[in-house]
C-alpha cells in the first residue's frame, strides 16, 4: 500500500498530496479489498454447488429410474 500511496500524492501534488491518505486507512482500503474478493469467491462456490446439485439430483432419478425397474 505505500508505493501507492506515496504515487497518488505525487500525482495530487504539493497543496494536495498530504491529504491522500487522511481518513481512509490501509486497513480500510486492504479490508475493502478483501470482502470484494470474498463477493466474488461466494458467487464462484454458489454456482458451482448448485451446478454439483444438479449433477447429483439427475444422477439420483437416472438411479432410482433403474432401482425400480
Amino acid at each position: 500500500m505505500t508505493p501507492l500511496i506515496e504515487e497518488l500524492a505525487r500525482v495530487a501534488g504539493d497543496d494536495h498530496g498530504r491529504w491522500v491518505h487522511w481518513g481512509v486507512t490501509t486497513q480500510n482500503v486492504t479490508q475493502t479489498g478483501d470482502v470484494l474478493v470474498l463477493g466474488e469467491v461466494h458467487r464462484r462456490l454458489t454456482r458451482l454447488m448448485g451446478e454439483i446439485l444438479t449433477g447429483l439430483a439427475d444422477q439420483a432419478r437416472r438411479t432410482a429410474t433403474r432401482i425400480l425397474k
